[in-house]
């Protein structure tokens, strides 16, 4: 019998509403002697059985739900939800113009913690807590069954990434000369690095929007399109590729050489695909041309070179606002955040009152989400990773 971890009142109603995580307060039964990993009931403080999880004592968030109820877990079943998981990308996994997705996305898949992306021939996992580790290994010998990578690159992501300054892992098996390789999306190439200091130089819940993007340029004979914290320029291959001029904005270099090699490996020259590197809102606040397209999607939080500092939450609606006045009439804004706390609706009220503000129309378009590699939980707004909106405005 698993042993058993009382939790508060508060943290029983938030896991009834399907959130899957305990967050430890004063009520938090006691912990000592629990191994990370180890699989424990969970008890309401009147002795309700509310469910199983697995624990991890020194974490901020102590116990992360495998299952609602009480029958036994191990192995075999871990195993069985990387299956049916995998089942889900099927499609993804005989994409001859695709080769960079999510095979396996933690709670969503019932494998909390545990994140597993195919990036060309090779494997990248990420343990996002050090309970996670159980599970590697049923969802490795799972994944064997459909597809075998090259190799396996293991990275630990257990807290700010803006306190690690990155974050860096191991491989298994046969590392890339010079820590990089090819990967392709929707018959797009793009360079792959586990030097980059955040990411790997590839996001893939945005693949729905991109191919968004595509579909939205085929209606332009010679469209302008501006990619804003453009990172290593997977939008701006994209709209290039298309037939579009554009523009693209970072304050990092590393970023920038990404999306110039990125351009190299498609073909695509400097006046098609051309590069700025200075702070975003300088750039917008500065007179200049409109675009037909504009993609606006900052990270969460940044440092500037001298010292300064960006934070979407306070400064996403001014950058929105500022957007919408670089538009043609009837152009389109694609504004997307993966700030947690930030609802869709919340992003989308943001807009409408910059546009009321700047006494334009706007129209919201239905647009794609992640795609069916990031599956969500129902009252679980933190494993909404990437709140989008398209509309347009005149």
């Amino acid at each position: 019998m698993s042993r058993q971890l009382v939790i508060s009142q508060a943290s029983q109603d938030i896991l009834e509403r399907g959130h899957p995580w305990v967050v430890r307060d004063r009520a938090t039964g006691d912990t000592r002697g629990m191994k990370p990993g180890q699989l424990v009931g969970l008890r309401g403080p009147g002795g309700k059985p509310v469910g199983q999880a697995l624990v991890d004592p020194s974490a901020r968030v102590v116990a992360r739900v495998l299952s609602r109820g009480e029958r036994p877990l191990g192995p075999e079943v871990f195993a069985l939800r990387a299956r049916l998981g995998l089942r889900l990308r099927a499609a993804l996994f005989d994409d001859p113009e695709t080769d960079a997705f999510r095979c396996l996305h933690g709670e969503g898949d019932g494998l909390p913690g545990l994140f597993l992306d195919r990036f060309g021939d090779r494997l990248v996992v990420t343990l996002r807590c050090e309970a996670a580790r159980v599970l590697l290994e049923p969802a490795l010998e799972a994944l064997s069954e459909r597809w075998t990578p090259q190799a396996v690159y293991v990275r630990e992501h257990f807290s700010d990434l803006r306190k690690k300054h990155g974050v860096r892992g191991t491989w298994r098996g046969s590392v890339p000369e010079a820590n990089q390789w090819q990967v392709r999306e929707l018959g797009c190439s793009y360079q792959i690095s586990t030097d980059q200091q955040l990411g790997l130089g590839l996001y893939c819940d945005q693949r729905g929007n991109r191919e968004r993007l595509r579909r939205l340029l085929r209606g332009y004979d010679s469209a302008r399109v501006l990619n804003l914290f453009c990172y290593t320029g997977a939008f701006s291959v994209v709209a290039a590729k298309a037939g579009a001029l554009v523009d693209s904005v970072d304050l990092s270099q590393q970023a920038l050489d990404g999306l110039q090699a990125n351009c190299a490996l498609n073909g695509l020259d400097n006046d098609g695909c051309k590069v700025f590197a200075e702070d975003v809102r300088k750039f917008l606040k500065r007179k200049g041309r409109r675009y037909d397209v504009i993609v606006l999607d900052p990270p969460t939080f940044a440092k500037g070179k001298k010292g300064g500092f960006f934070a979407v939450s306070k400064e996403l609606a001014s950058l929105a606002g500022l957007c919408l006045g670089r538009l043609k009439p009837g152009g389109a804004l694609l504004c997307s955040s993966n700030q947690s706390k930030l609802s869709r609706a919340e992003l989308l009220k943001a807009l409408g009152k910059e546009a009321l503000r700047r006494r334009l129309q706007l129209q919201e378009l239905v647009g794609p989400g992640p795609g069916s590699d990031f599956p969500q939980l129902p009252g679980f707004p933190e494993g909404d990773i990437s709140k989008a909106v398209w509309c347009r405005a005149w």
